[in-house]
């Protein structure tokens, strides 16, 4: 039994329901009877049974059947803007501003996330150009493992880091990813391995130096434009998944009140 006198006293909305969601977690994962004093009714609906006293006698005896998830309620609550609150640090701390806007490192299982999610995505672009659409093309699985890739490094970026990908990070991951992947194909085209790498081949074979040095800057301008397109994407679908990324909190009955 843990007993809990005015827990949330002087607490903001956020840090009472994080307290709330903690007991919750406490009682149904760890069957831990949870006695919670309140002169609050809004921190009493978490509770699965409500006895209310004045003058030292009971007045009611209630019991909820489904009492208020505060885990639920905390996800609902909009994201918190720290901007404000911590100005003042960050103009004492030039540092601390700096990493802030950076957002950390980028976790390294991100990538093979990435990679698997691309694999995935054109395997399905394929089988959606062939069964779907009826026709050969290697831009619509491109295509699919580019969004999928986006999508999944969105989700796992936030499951890891317990907030959305800043800006920051997702310019590092467009740009290592892509001269990542970049490294991987180029091997695999000089081998011969890749789709009409040969007649590549037969075609650079015949440039001049000229030639040889415009092609290396198309090359380089058309992984910059990758590098950007897959930015774009990534901060696009950012929104969409952030919701599915958060970290779950443990729901069920409350303690008792």
């Amino acid at each position: 039994m843990l007993l809990a006198d005015e827990p949330t006293g002087n607490l903001d909305t956020r840090t009472s329901l994080e307290v709330l969601a903690l007991l919750q977690r406490l009682n149904q994962d760890r069957g831990i009877t949870i006695v919670l004093v309140t002169h609050e009714h809004d921190i009493a609906a978490c509770a699965s049974r409500v006895v209310t006293f004045r003058d030292g006698r009971i007045v009611t005896d209630i019991t909820h059947e489904k009492p208020l998830d505060a885990a639920a309620e905390l996800a609902a609550l909009p994201v918190e803007d720290h901007s404000g609150a911590s100005s003042k640090d960050e103009d004492a701390d030039p540092a601390l501003a700096a990493r802030r806007r950076l957002g950390g490192p980028v976790p390294t299982l991100l990538y093979v996330a990435m990679v698997a999610a691309g694999i995935v995505g054109i395997v399905l672009g394929g089988l959606y150009t062939k069964l779907v659409l009826d026709t050969s093309s290697t831009v619509i699985p491109l295509a699919f493992g580019f969004v999928l890739e986006a999508l999944v490094a969105s989700w796992f970026g936030g499951k890891r880091l317990g907030r959305p990908l800043t800006s920051d990070q997702r310019v590092r991951i467009a740009i290592t990813y892509t001269l990542v992947v970049a490294c991987v194909i180029a091997p695999a085209f000089a081998l011969g391995w890749m789709p009409n790498s040969k007649e590549l081949l037969d075609r650079l074979d015949g440039l001049s130096s000229g030639g040889a040095v415009a092609a290396l800057g198309v090359t380089l301008l058309g992984l910059a434009t990758v590098a950007l397109a897959r930015y774009l994407v990534l901060s696009a679908v950012s929104p969409l998944v952030s919701p599915l990324s958060k970290p779950k909190e443990g729901a069920g009955a409350g303690g008792h009140t």
